[in-house]
């Protein structure tokens, strides 16, 4: 027999839809341990299910979420996310597949270092106190990832280096300039149409877009 702790689907989601709101997490907090009691089943049954499922081809099979932006605390949206890619990867494990689940956080752009400034911190302090937050929701959750990349990391810089210098010798990439409406909150150009339509701000927000120009690298699209 064996051991594996189990939450209740209605009342995990309950939860997460009460507790998980602007970074409220104490009515989650206060409940999950009413949830967690383990449950037993039978490792011939499992063994024979695993057997009698459809044997998909690679034998490996890699999944990443998106990365998320520490400038706030996880929501319902990263918990289902989480949670959905969870089970895929459990799914191809069960059928013995060599998987590898990545997560992890985006710890570079202007809204992590406004959200910074805000809140007093230095980038790397906010960073640092969010990724907390979001590592303990994969705790509470049970996700089982291989590995939680954070994109300030060593082993990140030096990998994104190296493809970087990758794609420079090869001329993929070419230095230029470009100007036009920015959204900040979601971190990308708009079009004189698009920001026209939505009277020059963001939609969600309310907040003006900006008129930026600044240098960029592009991909050289004609290769």
């Amino acid at each position: 027999m064996m051991h594996h702790p189990y939450l209740s689907a209605t009342t995990l989601v309950s939860e997460l839809s009460r507790g998980l709101n602007r970074g409220n997490m104490s009515a989650f907090d206060a409940s999950i341990g009413e949830c967690t009691a383990p449950i037993q089943y039978n490792e011939d049954e499992y063994g024979a299910l695993a057997n009698n499922l459809p044997d998909h081809s690679p034998e490996t099979y890699y999944l990443t979420t998106a990365i998320s932006y520490t400038n706030g605390y996880p929501h319902i949206g990263h918990a289902y996310e989480f949670l959905t890619a969870d089970v895929i990867v459990r799914y191809h494990r069960v059928l013995g597949k060599d998987t590898f689940f990545l997560t992890g956080t985006d710890e570079h752009g202007q809204k992590v270092a406004a959200s910074a400034e805000k809140a007093n911190r230095t980038p790397q302090e906010h960073c640092d106190h969010y990724v907390a937050a979001f590592k303990d929701l994969h705790k509470k959750l049970l996700i089982t990832y291989s590995d939680f990349l954070r994109t300030t990391s060593p082993h990140h810089e030096q990998t994104s280096q190296k493809l970087w210098d990758m794609c420079a010798a090869r001329g993929d990439i070419y230095l230029d300039s470009y100007e036009g409406w920015y959204n900040e909150r979601e971190e990308v150009f708009v079009s004189n149409a698009e920001a026209e339509a939505c009277g020059f701000k963001d939609v969600g927000t309310g907040l003006p877009l900006k008129v930026v120009k600044e240098e960029s690298y592009f991909f050289r699209m004609s290769k």
